[in-house]
């Protein structure tokens, strides 16, 4: 068992402005468990394509709202006010 702590990451390469957004890449592929976890932060009112070839993402949302549209065309919305509707 390890931990880490958000603080750590950012002063690490772990740590990514990817223009839209900053990633915090808390367990990743070098660390042998067999799936990764990033605590990621988007800019409000942005849009960014995104494209994974290896993986698979899920996301969560713990403040506002937002969308996400899969290669099909399908919009799901996420956010924390969402689950109180």
């Amino acid at each position: 068992m390890f931990t880490r702590l958000l603080a750590d990451v950012e002063k690490s390469d772990f740590f990514v402005n990817w223009g839209n957004g900053t990633s915090h890449r808390l367990l990743t592929q070098q660390d042998g468990m067999g799936f990764t976890v990033c605590h990621t932060v988007v800019r409000a009112g942005s849009e960014s394509r995104l494209h994974y070839v290896r993986h698979f993402e899920a996301c969560y949302c713990i403040a506002g709202t937002g969308e996400v549209e899969d290669m099909s065309g399908a919009v799901h919305r996420i956010g924390y006010d969402l689950c109180a509707q």
